[in-house]
């Protein structure tokens, strides 16, 4: 399931309707700074547009990486390269949500 969608789910399960909330203007920040939570709970994967390929991102990917555009993309300070066209796996969404209703 790519980021931003899986990143949108999440945050609309556990905060919009926990919360009440009402989508923003800076709904992309939001999502931006779930992704690192997400990151933190379940792998994040680059995958090819064709879906030919499937590769997880190493904690070296993530440990330096800002995330942008609504979870969209990670960019980096030292001039690598941006990845985009991440995801998840459907079945992690599930489980991060679990995580972060859990008192």
């Amino acid at each position: 399931m790519p980021l931003d969608l899986a990143a949108l789910t999440i945050f609309r399960r556990v905060y919009e309707e926990r919360l009440h909330l009402r989508p923003t203007a800076r709904l992309a920040a939001h999502l931006d700074t779930l992704a690192y939570t997400i990151a933190g709970l379940v792998p994040i994967y680059v995958y090819e547009r064709a879906g030919r390929s499937l590769r997880p991102l190493s904690r070296e990917e993530l440990d330096e990486a800002l995330f942008k555009d609504g979870a969209k993309g990670i960019c980096y300070t030292d001039g690598r390269p941006s990845i985009n066209d991440l995801a998840i796996s459907a079945k992690d969404v599930q489980a991060v949500i679990q995580t972060l209703l859990e008192p």
